[in-house]
């Protein structure tokens, strides 16, 4: 996270998981542009940001039937968050 202004935030994170078996792995990174204020006198913040969350997983049955899921989804995020 870094304090663009007293205000304004720019933050961001990354993991990536599922490292045991070449049969399952995710990652995930988003990035956030946040905007520091106080509503009912408790400090918020608002953030606008972009994430992604890629997901495969494969495996075989005992009859032998193969299932695949690979999926990435990507979009914008909206969120306020508020400290009491």
């Amino acid at each position: 996270q870094v304090d663009l202004t007293d205000r304004w935030v720019l933050s961001g994170e990354a993991d990536i998981g599922g490292m045991d078996t070449a049969s399952k792995k995710t990652w995930n990174a988003q990035g956030y542009l946040g905007y520091r204020m106080y509503v009912a006198d408790h400090p918020a913040i608002i953030r606008v940001g972009y994430r992604v969350l890629s997901q495969e997983y494969r495996t075989t049955d005992f009859t032998g039937n193969k299932f695949k899921y690979d999926v990435t989804q990507r979009g914008p995020v909206l969120g306020l968050s508020m400290r009491f």
